[in-house]
Order: C-alpha cells, then structure tokens, then sequence
C-alpha cells in the first residue's frame, strides 16, 4: 500500500502536537510560592480539606 502525501502530511502534525505536549509537560508554568507563614496556613487548610474552593480568603486580600 502506497501511502500519499496527505497521510504522511497527517502524521507529520499529530507527531508535531504530539512532541508540543510531551516537552510542554515539565515546563514551569509560573513562579514558585514563597514558603512564608501565611502560605503556610493555606497549604494546611488545603491539605485538611483537599478542595480551594471552601477556603476563606485572608483579611488583607482584596478580590475585585
């Protein structure tokens, strides 16, 4: 079976998309937290709870 250009051109991308998310994985997405006492108590009140989102935010944080 001869393969034509469209299928070696379709195996070109998914093997392109595939190498994007196989090295874009151990990228960095952002700076670390700073290990200081008040991300501390976030990371204890996380780990008690396993969820973000019933977290109460801290007094001096502002959401807008």
């Amino acid at each position: 079976m001869k393969l034509a250009r469209k299928d070696l051109a379709f195996g070109a991308c998914a093997l392109a998309i595939l190498l994007v998310v196989v090295l874009g994985t151990g990228k960095n997405l952002g700076p670390d937290v700073p290990d200081d006492t008040e991300h501390q108590v976030f990371f204890a009140q996380l780990e008690q709870r396993q969820s973000r989102h019933p977290l109460q935010v801290l007094p001096h944080i502002v959401l807008q």
